[in-house]
């Protein structure tokens, strides 16, 4: 008895750094694919104090198929910026990337199996948000 409940915590364990692992190599992947885009560089990200100070993300299945895609906003140089990103074999792959201090947030409904974005950018006064909407490989406005 004391063995199997040895080997299930184990398992849990395992499992446990396992995940952990995974989500800090898509966080890596998700900050590479910030630095392409030129939001922010590698020594503002340690002068900030790492990834994690850095990168809110939100992990929600987008088109239902148990797999999460990210919201992520980047507290990036010239204020947050709002990028949706998909795992990939190959990475992570951008679903849409927003305006400088811009939210994304869900809405209601489906386009092309995927989830309704509400996109709204901050630096416009007056601004109405706009439905973003699934086009078969992006999110558009």
């Amino acid at each position: 008895m004391l063995k199997q409940i040895l080997l299930v915590a184990f398992i849990f364990v395992c499992a446990g750094v396992s995940t952990q692992a995974q989500t800090a190599a898509v966080k890596n992947q998700i900050l590479n694919r910030i630095i392409q885009f030129g939001e922010i560089t590698r020594e503002e990200v340690k002068e900030r104090g790492g990834v994690s100070n850095i990168l809110n993300i939100q992990s929600v299945d987008l088109n239902r198929d148990g797999k999460p895609e990210y919201i992520v906003v980047c507290d990036c140089s010239l204020g947050g910026t709002t990028f949706v990103f998909r795992k990939t074999t190959q990475g992570v792959k951008d679903l849409f990337v927003a305006e400088v201090r811009s939210t994304v947030t869900l809405s209601k409904g489906y386009t092309k199996g995927w989830r309704n974005l509400e996109y709204e950018a901050g630096n416009s006064p007056g601004y109405q948000s706009q439905p973003l909407r699934f086009n078969g490989s992006r999110y558009k406005k």
